[in-house]
C-alpha cells in the first residue's frame, strides 16, 4: 500500500497489540451484511467455518497534521470544523489549530473485520465495527472529516501491563489479557502485513461507505514486534457475543503510521 502525498492528513507512532479472534462464519456474515452489500473473502487456509475479527490497541504518540499537496483553503476549512467541534464557537482559530496540529499521547482501540468485499468487488477492506479513543480531538477529527468510523470517547484501564479494559460510558466494550509475559518469537509477518495493507472501511449510513488508508509499516527500521499469547472478550453490543476468544497476537512498538483522507464509496 502506498498513500499519495496529496492524500495524507496526519502521522503518528504506534505502540500496541494486534489480536486475531476467530468467529463463526455465518454469524459474522450476518453482522457485516446488516451494514450493506458486503461479503467476506474466505481464507485460503484454516477452518472455513471460522473467520477473523481483529482487535487492536494503540498507544499513540508523536501525532501531527500533514498537508501534503492539498489545497490549503480546503484543509483549513476542514480543520476549522474540527476546532469548532472540540473548542466550541468563538474559539480563536489560530490557537485552536496550533493545538490540533500536535496530537498525543493518547489511546485508541479498533475492532475490524478484514477481507471484506464491497458488492463482491476485488479490493479487500477492513470493516470498522468499533473505534474508541480517550482523546476528544481524535474524536472530533473522525466526525469533521467524516471517516465513518463512528468513533466514541471511552476509558482505557491497564493492570500490570498484562490486562486491559476499554469501556464507553461505564459499559465494558473490550476486555483483554496477554497470557504470556515473555514473547513467543517472531510474528507471522505475512499475515500481519496482509491485514495492515487493507484500507479501513467506515460507513455513514445505508450504501454510504468511506474508504481510508491507515499505513503502518512493520518493516520500518525502528519498528519492533513479537508474537504473544492473548485472550480477548468483546461486548455483545458489537454483535459478536461476550465470550472470551483465544488467538494469535502481535505486540509491536515504534511503528510509524500515516492516515489518508476518506473517500466516498457508494453502492447501488
Amino acid at each position: 500500500m502506498s498513500i499519495g502525498e496529496r492524500e495524507l492528513v496526519s502521522s503518528a507512532t504506534l505502540d500496541g497489540l494486534c489480536c486475531e479472534l476467530l468467529i463463526e462464519r455465518q454469524r459474522l456474515l450476518a453482522l457485516i451484511r446488516s451494514h450493506g452489500a458486503l461479503d467476506i473473502q474466505p481464507a485460503s487456509d484454516g477452518d472455513p467455518q471460522l473467520l477473523p475479527v481483529v482487535c487492536e490497541l494503540w498507544h499513540v504518540t508523536d501525532g501531527r497534521s500533514l498537508f501534503g499537496g492539498l489545497d490549503p483553503e480546503r484543509v483549513f476549512e476542514q480543520w476549522a470544523g474540527v476546532a469548532g467541534a472540540f473548542f466550541g464557537p468563538g474559539a480563536e482559530s489560530i490557537r485552536a489549530l496550533n493545538r490540533l496540529f500536535s496530537l498525543g499521547p493518547y489511546h485508541e482501540c479498533l475492532v475490524a473485520v478484514p477481507n471484506v468485499l464491497l458488492e463482491h468487488r476485488g479490493q479487500r477492506h477492513a470493516l470498522v465495527l468499533a473505534m474508541i479513543t480517550d482523546n476528544p480531538i481524535a474524536l472530533a477529527i473522525d466526525r469533521s472529516f467524516r471517516y465513518g468510523y463512528r468513533k466514541r470517547l471511552g476509558r482505557f484501564d491497564f493492570e500490570d501491563r498484562r490486562r486491559f479494559e476499554v469501556s464507553v460510558e461505564r459499559e465494558l466494550v473490550v476486555l483483554g489479557e496477554i497470557a504470556e509475559e515473555e514473547a513467543l518469537g517472531e510474528p507471522d509477518r505475512a499475515w500481519f502485513d496482509e491485514y495492515w495493507a487493507q484500507p479501513l472501511l467506515g460507513w455513514l449510513g445505508p450504501r454510504d461507505f468511506r474508504r481510508s488508508w491507515l499505513e503502518r509499516r512493520l518493516s520500518a527500521s525502528e519498528a519492533r514486534a513479537s508474537q504473544v499469547a492473548s485472550s480477548v472478550a468483546l461486548s455483545p453490543e458489537l454483535g459478536l457475543g461476550g465470550e472470551r476468544v483465544h488467538g494469535r497476537a502481535v505486540s509491536f512498538s515504534r511503528v510509524p503510521a500515516r492516515i489518508s483522507l476518506p473517500r466516498r464509496l457508494s453502492t447501488g
